[in-house]
């Protein structure tokens, strides 16, 4: 007779940061079909921000929140340091994460975490061992920040975790540019584009890339 061993593929542990006026609650109902496509092979958790967000703000839901306020400009941003340092306890106490999602201003959140990972942050180092176990990003509509406190953590040589930009061609609040400008601070970015709007796209269309990028990442168990 022979014997055959079966091995049972770990699911990969992903932190999913939400969009600008979204919750953590939200956000697992937005992502439904995301997480329907690869239930076989992730598993998300997902964060809640650290501020309310203004209700006035585009899409704001009821009990929305944000990683960061923008009081005066929109250029100045108050808050994201303490918004690391929440991400950086959320990944200690519930961690290790395989990887880091986000969307919209999420994803933007997440980039400034890779850049955290990189000691580029001062005054976040006890966070860098946690962070640094993340082993690569899926960016939703993300955006390089307007602030330039923010963005002159962009500014040094490219970061070199493997990352997935995923793009809508017609986003009129996360232009197509903005969120390839995100893309040119990685190394070797991918970029899947999608033909609609600000959104998550999970159509069965979309699994094969999200599985191939995917893939390597992977460990039998």
């Amino acid at each position: 007779w022979r014997h055959t061993r079966s091995f049972m593929m770990t699911k990969l542990r992903v932190l999913f940061l939400h969009g600008y006026g979204q919750n953590e609650r939200v956000c697992r109902q937005k992502t439904g079909s995301l997480r329907k496509i690869l239930k076989a092979k992730v598993e998300f958790i997902f964060a809640r921000g650290t501020f309310t967000a203004d209700r006035n703000g585009a899409d704001a839901e009821q009990d929305g929140r944000s990683w960061w306020t923008r009081p005066r400009s929109d250029s100045e941003y108050e808050g994201w340091m303490e918004s690391i340092a929440e991400i950086g306890k959320i990944v200690q106490d519930q961690g290790p994460f395989d990887g880091i999602a986000g969307f919209s201003q999420g994803a933007t959140a997440a980039g400034i975490v890779l850049a955290a990972a990189d000691g580029r942050l001062s005054g976040l180092e006890h966070y860098r061992v946690a962070f640094s176990r993340i082993q690569f990003c899926i960016l939703f509509a993300g955006f390089l920040p307007k602030d330039p406190d923010c963005a002159r953590l962009f500014s040094r040589e490219k970061l070199t975790i493997p990352s997935l930009h995923v793009i809508g061609e017609t986003d009129i609040i996360v232009s197509q540019e903005r969120s390839l400008s995100l893309a040119s601070v990685l190394k070797e970015p991918e970029v899947l584009k999608h033909g609609g709007g600000h959104y998550v796209p999970a159509s069965s269309q979309f699994r094969p890339p999200y599985e191939d990028f995917l893939r390597r990442f992977e460990v039998c168990g």
